[in-house]
């Protein structure tokens, strides 16, 4: 017991600092964001860490099955390019997103996983690209839509460090290695690892 009002007199005793209230009042208006977002997949079993961070979400962006897990530090990043749609994110039933991933969309793009997918952490998943023009600086770049979509089936695991790139299907029941990037569809119940990802075996 006086051990836990030490503690709270030292909590007490920073609010002095203006950066530490600033601080909390910024986590505050995001823990209140996530709890939002939260409201709108009620009842479904989902959880969403209060830690994630889910940028222009809009409930029609993101797609929720039940049972589905967004844990830590996870980004999901919907573009906000004027007069073009803001793509689209869809999880599958009892789906787990790790902590740290990164999965971002813009303009017709789509995201969608399948239900039962177990994706590790500090995976990447994009549903566009830059363009690369030569006479063009690449931040001032167009968005490259002739590849777009990064479609999963059901039941895939995506190791540690993965990397799927716009135009690409992954069949069901496959697995990705650690480290891989992915550039090409996938088909279902393969092995594929490397950079560029390749297939390596099969699940028997």
């Amino acid at each position: 017991m006086i051990e836990q009002i030490r503690l709270w007199l030292r909590g007490v005793r920073l609010l002095r600092f203006r950066s530490v209230v600033n601080g909390l009042g910024e986590m505050k208006t995001e823990w209140d964001r996530i709890e939002t977002i939260r409201d709108a997949y009620a009842g479904r079993g989902i959880r969403i860490h209060r830690a994630a961070v889910l940028d222009n979400w809009a409930p029609e962006k993101l797609l929720l099955d039940e049972v589905v897990a967004i844990d830590r530090g996870t980004i999901l990043f919907w573009g906000d390019e004027p007069g073009q749609p803001p793509g689209l994110m869809q999880f599958g039933a009892h789906t787990w997103i790790g902590p740290y991933n990164n999965f971002r969309t813009s303009g017709a793009g789509t995201i969608r996983l399948g239900s039962r997918c177990y994706v590790s952490q500090f995976c990447t998943f994009v549903s566009h690209n830059h363009g690369t023009r030569r006479d063009t600086p690449m931040q001032l770049q167009e968005h490259d839509q002739s590849r777009s979509d990064v479609i999963v089936g059901d039941d895939v695991w995506f190791g540690v460090g993965t990397a799927v790139l716009p135009g690409v299907t992954i069949g069901e029941g496959a697995v990705i290695g650690a480290g891989s990037v992915v550039n090409q569809s996938v088909p279902p119940y393969e092995i594929w690892a490397g950079a560029p990802a390749r297939k390596i075996g099969v699940r028997k």
